[in-house]
């Protein structure tokens, strides 16, 4: 899997092509960071909310390749030159239920080596049918984040 990152992200280098959807496929399944993230809002009905984003981290190059094949598919996305002062390195985001759900409907039927595309696959879904407002589906979500 690392070569394959490795090789795209070469490609990316020689020449700012975008990917492919195969190979944007690949790096959805082996390269973002899953981020569930419950908050305090007081506009909800629970008190709480919930943030769901993929973090992508790699070389600025190959973070705009990543970018502009995913406004190919309709999915908007930030890139941030400088994550944090301590982690001064480039980073893409992808937020928002329609991007994620998005995400998803491109996502291949094929396990992500660490399980969180089936993991937001599911959290997506609760989101969608409005549940994650219930505290039933607040609580799924917690669970799979690995809270309770």
């Amino acid at each position: 899997m690392a070569l394959i990152i490795l090789i795209l992200h070469m490609i990316c280098m020689v020449c700012s092509v975008m990917l492919t959807k195969q190979q944007l496929q690949g790096v959805l399944i082996s390269l973002p960071k899953l981020e569930i993230t419950p908050y305090q809002d007081n506009n909800a009905n629970l008190g709480y909310s919930t943030r769901v984003r993929l973090h992508f981290r790699a070389n600025e190059d190959f973070l705009i390749a990543i970018q502009r094949s995913l406004h190919q598919h309709g999915i908007n996305s930030n890139i941030k030159k400088i994550e944090s002062k301590t982690r001064p390195r480039p980073i893409l985001h992808i937020s928002k239920l329609d991007n994620l759900s998005k995400v998803v409907e491109i996502l291949p039927n094929l396990p992500s080596h660490s399980g969180q595309m089936a993991k937001l696959k599911k959290v997506v879904n609760i989101m969608k049918s409005g549940e994650h407002k219930t505290q039933d589906g607040f609580d799924k979500i917690l669970k799979l984040k690995g809270v309770l």
